[in-house]
């Protein structure tokens, strides 16, 4: 099983959507960051199970329950995954970060 990272904007779209969460119900975040930890072993486990963009390589898995997807992108060694991205907001924000190691 591939490990995976998470790129420095995806952390910081997690954080921000887990705090919101958090202020509409204690406890909400935490459903959200789970949502993502479960989605993230499914990803691990079968990274080809979600249909593959032509354009940018990346997979896209949409969250349970959540207005988000996370958009994957495999290496020959790692699972990316580079946006935690809200599904009502501006489509392919993310396409240009870059695949590298966290610093």
């Amino acid at each position: 099983m591939k490990r995976h990272l998470l790129h420095r904007e995806a952390e910081r779209e997690l954080d921000a959507a887990m705090a919101y969460y958090e202020q509409l119900r204690r406890g909400l975040g935490l459903e959200l960051l789970a949502a993502v930890e479960h989605a993230t072993r499914l990803i691990q486990e079968f990274p080809e199970a979600w249909p593959l963009h032509p354009a940018s390589g990346h997979r896209k898995v949409v969250l349970p329950r959540f207005p988000f997807a996370l958009y994957c992108l495999e290496t020959a060694d790692v699972i990316w995954i580079n946006a935690v991205a809200h599904a009502k907001r501006a489509p392919y924000y993310w396409r240009d970060r870059t695949v590298s190691p966290p610093t």
